[in-house]
């Protein structure tokens, strides 16, 4: 069970509705925006997948503790929600190439710096097999949202799905609060 909590957990943090837009854009560039969604996530994936082997020596390099982590990570998933809650305009409408998309929607769209932290300490909370078990269902999830989108492109309003981007930021602002807390009530006990 915590294994799907946890991937519901980083599905939210990857938040494929934000990159939507970024789809939005291919598309209306004559881009094939199937493409450019798969390889996205693919990228995204293995991105995630190598910073949880690399975390840990991080860890070790710099001597930093997990809850020192954890509240910075808490830190950064804040700043992420709250991101997503004002949904600021994207600097990147000009940006044309189906490489550079692919490149903007894997990082720092998906697998941004708060969730690389959270991976992190999922790794030392659950595990190596747990946390890539967690990793792999929430990409599942990324990707059929992606495929989802890409068909029914032509149907869908942008705004309604701005709408739920802006729900999951106020639910992810509140998860980083209480991650940022957890950290630093356990460094100030210590």
């Amino acid at each position: 069970m915590e294994i799907l909590y946890t991937s519901i957990q980083i599905f939210f943090l990857l938040n494929p509705l934000a990159s939507i837009p970024l789809l939005v854009l291919a598309y209306q560039r004559g881009l094939n925006v199937r493409i450019i969604a798969i390889k996205a996530v693919i990228l995204a994936f293995l991105i995630a997948f190598v910073f949880i082997f690399v975390g840990r020596f991080l860890f070790e390099i710099f001597d930093i503790s997990l809850d020192s982590f954890r509240t910075a990570g808490g830190l950064i998933i804040v700043l992420l929600g709250i991101e997503m809650v004002l949904m600021r305009e994207e600097r990147t409408r000009d940006i044309s190439s189906a490489k550079a998309l692919i490149s903007i929607i894997a990082t720092p769209m998906l697998t941004g710096p708060a969730t690389l932290s959270f991976l992190t300490v999922k790794y030392f909370e659950l595990g190596l097999l747990d946390t890539l078990l967690s990793l792999l269902l929430a990409f599942i999830g990324v990707a059929v949202v992606f495929l989802s989108f890409v068909w029914f492109l032509p149907k869908i309003k942008i705004e309604y799905i701005e709408f739920v981007s802006r729900l999951f930021g106020l639910f992810i602002t509140a998860f980083g609060i209480e991650m940022l807390f957890l950290g630093a009530k356990k460094l100030w006990g210590s």
